[in-house]
């Protein structure tokens, strides 16, 4: 134990469980409080005779102390013996049980007297807590109660006895002087036995009142009576036991608690300023928030213009390359046309050179006629110079065609790269626009986004003021509690333990 003041206390209800337990307890025997509490009583005890747990169920419903030795169980398994003090609540509902630890040789004693009263012996008895060994009626161990009315009521007789008897010496002759030596000792000897019947327990009594109202909880009542006035000490001394170790006990949790609540006092008034930081931080947040949506928002609709230009980019592509299809196949209607008139002119070309040989012909047959074929002969060299301006005329229309189906080719092919470059160009373009499109979608669920952050901002900023209020109000019942701890404790300090 930390202090002879601190001791072990325990209650337990009359179905036998235990309802409270104090650290000094916990400590003592090294149970932990959850295992202790609303488990019976009994299980804490080591082997008690029934006589003894007979005797404290009768002492305790009698509404009286019972102050004896009981043999607890460690968390160990070992036997821990100590002087045990158990009261009756007032409510009557539970009773109190304080331990002293005694000193090895006396719980051997103890120990052996259990045994004795377990085995059945008539030789021990307990009563009240008390064992004794039985030895006769006139030995002092074995003698019964006897009231102090009863003892006042003997010292009474007995002076009536002595005046009978001095009145019956007088009668008989008996000097005067010898009569009132022998009832003046006789009176001196009853003043002594009635002073150490009442004035002395009274003398004890008092100083152990002046005592307790003086504040002193370390004083023990002496003189050990059997009789009423002993049982008026015996419940002092139970008494000052219980304050003593109720005052101890509050006076450990005020401590505790003061220096608790001293902690948590600092505690929040450093959390109450993290608090405020917070709020502070909070409240910056929020605004870079809103700046950031705001920010978003202007994104959002440059996203959507751009959506918006792209998609017409995609049609003016769609459109440009459609055109440029309807030009490449125009080229290759050029082309076949420019074909085709090679063709032609090879059919006149071949016709200019049939012409040829017939006028050939026709000269060397006007040349056979003579002068009758004169004039036919004439016919023959025109239609000859008409066939042969015919095949040049021809030849240059050959020249100009073989031009114009190259240019026709070259420009097919440039209006096909044309064509592919449109395709590629409406492609880019129609990839352009998704993806401005995504970034127009990515946009809006931003600024859903931050929306859904701003409030959540705005929530927790309302949160933390109201956190933070309640921490300036926490602060202050630590700072009322920890006063109100330090006023109780000033006030149990009247108490000497």
């Amino acid at each position: 134990m930390t202090s002879s003041a601190r001791r072990p206390l325990v209650m337990v209800a009359l179905d036998g469980n235990v309802e409270y337990v104090n650290d000094t307890f916990v400590e003592s025997l090294g149970w932990s409080r959850e295992a202790v509490l609303n488990a019976p009583a009994s299980s804490l005890l080591a082997d008690i005779p029934k006589a003894v747990l007979l005797d404290i169920q009768k002492t305790v419903r009698a509404n009286r102390p019972w102050i004896g030795f009981l043999a607890y169980r460690t968390v160990t398994g070992e036997v821990f013996w100590a002087r045990s003090n158990l009261m009756p609540s007032r409510s009557g509902k539970r009773a109190i049980a304080m331990i002293e630890p005694i000193e090895l040789a006396e719980a051997a004693d103890v120990a052996h007297a259990y045994r004795m009263i377990g085995d059945g012996s008539r030789d021990w008895s307990v009563h009240g807590g008390r064992v004794r060994k039985k030895r006769g009626f006139f030995s002092p161990s074995g003698a019964i109660r006897i009231s102090l009315r009863w003892k006042i009521a003997s010292v009474v007789l007995g002076l009536l006895l002595a005046s009978f008897s001095a009145c019956i010496a007088s009668s008989n002759g008996v000097r005067l002087e010898t009569i009132c030596a022998v009832l003046l000792s006789v009176f001196v000897i009853a003043g002594w036995l009635l002073t150490k019947m009442v004035y002395r327990p009274l003398r004890e009594i008092t100083r152990v009142a002046i005592g307790l109202a003086a504040g002193q909880l370390d004083i023990a009542p002496g003189l050990p009576r059997d009789d009423e006035l002993g049982d008026v000490l015996l419940l002092l001394n139970q008494a000052i036991l219980n304050l003593r170790t109720t005052v101890a006990d509050v006076r450990d949790g005020v401590i505790h608690v003061s220096s608790g609540t001293e902690t948590l006092s600092g505690g929040n008034r450093d959390l109450s300023e993290r608090t405020d930081q917070q709020v502070s931080s909070i409240q910056n947040t929020a605004a870079s928030v809103e700046q950031l949506n705001a920010t978003i928002l202007n994104n959002t609709e440059a996203a959507r213009e751009a959506d918006r230009l792209a998609q017409e980019s995609t049609v003016v592509a769609r459109a440009g390359g459609e055109i440029v299809e309807r030009m490449v196949e125009i080229m290759r209607q050029v082309d076949a046309s420019s074909s085709e008139s090679g063709s032609i002119l090879g059919v006149i070309d071949g016709i200019a050179y049939q012409t040829n040989i017939l006028a050939l012909n026709a000269a060397v047959e006007a040349a056979r006629a003579g002068p009758g074929g004169r004039s036919f002969a004439v016919v023959a060299a025109e239609v000859r110079a008409l066939a042969q301006r015919s095949a040049a005329a021809a030849n240059e229309i050959r020249s100009l065609a073989t031009n114009s189906v190259n240019l026709a080719q070259e420009g097919r092919g440039v209006a096909e790269r044309a064509g592919a470059k449109m395709r590629e160009t409406e492609a880019a373009v129609t990839t352009v626009c998704n993806l401005i499109g995504e970034i127009k979608d990515a946009c809006a669920e931003q600024r859903h986004g931050m929306v859904q952050i701003e409030e959540a901002i705005t929530a927790i900023d309302v949160t933390t003021q109201r956190n933070s209020a309640l921490v300036d109000a926490v602060a202050s019942i630590s700072e009322e509690i920890r006063l109100k701890a330090a006023g109780v404790a000033q006030a149990v300090s009247l108490f000497d333990i």
